[in-house]
């Protein structure tokens, strides 16, 4: 009767030895699983700093092209402007040119006409 009760108890003693080993499996498994997402966690954390930096620089970026975009689309405005009225300026100088000319060949005609009555008279 001893001997099988101590049987039973070896028995018993090495079932819990094993589920204890288990456990304690178990548990490291959980403990590495949780250590794999603590970096990955941190990895991409870091991750989403660098993307939000990098978001903060091409929103500087595009703020200092739409600047440079309205300042040179004014200076673009201006310069069309002065070239228009370049345009215009010389428009009025062509016509008054034109009508200078008309005026220097009716004072031509004038003295022609003023030459051939002298001659007519002479």
């Amino acid at each position: 009767g001893e001997r099988k009760k101590h049987e039973e108890l070896m028995r018993e003693r090495d079932i819990l030895t094993k589920l204890k080993s288990q456990a304690e499996n178990a548990t490291q498994r959980q403990v590495d699983l949780m250590k794999i997402n603590e970096n990955t966690k941190r990895n991409l954390e870091q991750e989403i700093q660098g993307y939000k930096v990098e978001a903060q620089k091409q929103q500087k970026l595009i703020y200092q092209l739409e600047k440079e975009r309205e300042k040179y689309g004014g200076e673009a405005s201006e310069a069309n402007s002065k070239y228009m009225q370049a345009l215009e300026e010389v428009k009025l100088r062509e016509m008054a040119i034109i009508d200078l000319q008309k005026k220097i060949a009716e004072g031509d005609n004038r003295l022609k006409q003023q030459q051939n009555l002298y001659k007519v008279e002479a």
